[in-house]
């Protein structure tokens, strides 16, 4: 089979992982692309069953299964005799191919099979996701625009170690004709934040979100570390948070929840302290707390107040947007204050640069750690 292909098939090839998930703007090619690597594999195979699904019958008659059928009939490839029409069932080189819908049950909870393909994932309930996983065996692709701000997929899917990742744009797609690409780049003026998900393929997000490119990773992986601190925002009846931050690649800040607890004393930190800090590394803290911070220092640590003064926060939040965010998964508080830590809007509905400042002690914990980085400048970890 000789089909012009662009980059989501050729990483479809490569992928050695159980799930690909391609994230992408709008006309990237990523669906007619993985529907032609679904037909290279079932070339390759027999007796495998793949489905290929999507939230509602008509969408996916006008999009995958119509990209399908087109791909087989352009090529020479449909059979029409092996086309069950009734049931949006195809048999191909021995291999069946379902076309359903995910508010159909029996297709959901029912057979097991080989390959499933869902189109359009961001529509699918994650509890649909879950039942069809649990019956597929081999190989897992699905692909979205990321219209979404928080979804199931940013925090359950791309974080699994056996799943890979693609972001494409319509740039990625050199079969795009010119007045098409010419109307997506449009959006660029016209709707900035519509240009994001469907121009860049980046997730969607409103204008008062202050950190809006962040993802969830594993863990803080091996590797050369450029930057290392621990920020540190007091709290008693609200949470002490205790944030690690690690820069690396020079432009990824990845970001640890150590501690978010309530009702600590100073010895409950310092006891904490000694299981989770390295005592050679800088804690910045929050200069509210001077007797604290003596009281930590005195136990060892090297803790040091953060200079505060106009201008600090909003130049703190420049300073975090400046760096690809990579937030460890069991950062699960500092994850849930990042989704919602918003500037506050004026009564002319004109976003401020004053964040609202309700359950953003994680967030102040972060920003504080990278205060010591300089302009072009990465201070190395303390040794």
């Amino acid at each position: 089979m000789t089909i012009k292909t662009n980059k989501v098939f050729k990483f479809l090839e490569n992928s050695t992982n159980k799930i690909t998930v391609n994230q992408g703007g709008a006309r990237s090619g990523k669906t007619y692309n993985i529907l032609i690597w679904f037909t290279k594999e079932a070339m390759r195979v027999k007796k495998k069953v793949f489905s290929i699904c999507r939230e509602a019958m008509p969408a996916l008659t006008s999009s995958a299964m119509r990209d399908f059928f087109e791909i087989h009939k352009d090529n020479g490839m449909y059979d029409k005799s092996r086309h069950n029409i009734s049931k949006n069932e195809y048999i191909f080189n021995g291999n069946l191919f379902e076309f359903f819908s995910l508010d159909d049950e029996q297709k959901v909870r029912g057979r097991k099979r080989d390959y499933l393909f869902i189109n359009e994932a961001n529509e699918c309930k994650f509890p649909i996701w879950k039942q069809l996983i649990y019956r597929t065996s081999t190989k897992i692709v699905i692909d979205y625009n990321p219209s979404d701000e928080f979804h199931w997929i940013y925090d359950k899917v791309i974080p699994r170690d056996d799943a890979d990742f693609l972001r494409t744009t319509h740039f990625d797609n050199p079969f795009l004709v010119q007045s098409i690409r010419d109307e997506i780049e449009r959006l660029k003026k016209e709707d900035p934040d519509e240009y994001r998900v469907f121009g860049l393929g980046e997730k969607g997000v409103s204008r008062e979100t202050i950190y809006p490119k962040w993802i969830i990773v594993p863990h803080i992986p091996e590797g050369k570390i450029d930057f290392e601190c621990t920020g540190l925002d007091f709290g008693f009846n609200n949470p002490s948070s205790l944030i690690r931050v690690v820069v690396m690649d020079k432009n990824n800040l990845y970001v640890d929840e150590l501690l978010h607890q309530t009702r600590m004393t100073n010895k409950d930190l310092i006891d904490r302290f000694k299981l989770l800090v390295d005592n050679r590394i800088e804690i910045k803290a929050d200069s509210a707390e001077p007797k604290t911070i003596a009281e930590i220092k005195a136990a060892g640590f090297n803790i040091k107040a953060v200079k505060k003064g106009d201008g600090s926060v909003i130049n703190g939040i420049k300073r975090v947007n400046k760096y690809n965010i990579r937030i460890t998964k069991r950062s699960v508080n500092l994850i849930k204050e990042i989704k919602n830590y918003k500037f506050k809007k004026d009564r002319n509905d004109i976003v401020t640069d004053t964040p609202i400042t309700f359950n953003d002690h994680a967030m102040d914990a972060m920003r504080y750690a990278t205060m010591p980085v300089k302009e072009n400048k990465l201070i190395p970890k303390a040794r």
